[in-house]
């Protein structure tokens, strides 16, 4: 799937996705206002895969690390964290409860700070939510999870 990515500032960005009625959590506002998203008029695009770790041969789940490291084997990359809210945007046909993981390099060393970003529906809605997570921290191996897979050429 190709992604673009940019041309909107964070207000706008962030009104975008209210119009949307996509819900922020707490940890999702706080990497916002942090800056951790970065906003960026420039608008880059990227080619973006769905992998689980059963699909990376981790049959019992993997960390966060474990899974960067095999997908780096595959020529996958962490994303930049302005993919969720921009990947949210879109028409993504997840099953109610489903998670969406949008796998980003580590923001903090601080285990109190969010990790990173996912999308998932619920019955109250659309949600773009922040999340934390231990480096030990073992996920399902249906869990599915976006990564980099080329950074698209602009002529």
């Amino acid at each position: 799937m190709r992604l673009q990515v940019g041309g909107l500032t964070k207000k706008n960005l962030l009104k975008h996705l209210s119009k949307k009625g996509v819900q922020l959590n707490a940890f999702a506002q706080q990497l916002f206002d942090d800056d951790k998203v970065e906003c960026s008029d420039e608008i880059q695009s990227f080619f973006l895969t769905i992998k689980t770790p059963f699909d990376f041969g981790l049959y019992f789940g993997a960390t966060l690390g474990e899974m960067i490291e095999v997908a780096s084997t595959q020529n996958l990359s962490p994303c930049p964290l302005a993919v969720a809210p921009y990947l949210r945007l879109q028409e993504i046909d997840l099953a109610k409860g489903e998670y969406l993981t949008v796998v980003s390099s580590p923001l903090s060393n601080d285990k109190a700070y969010p990790r990173g970003l996912y999308l998932r529906d619920l019955d109250d809605g659309f949600w773009l939510r922040g999340f934390r997570c231990s480096e030990d921290c073992i996920f399902p191996p249906s869990k599915k999870f976006v990564f980099v897979s080329e950074i698209a050429k602009e002529c």
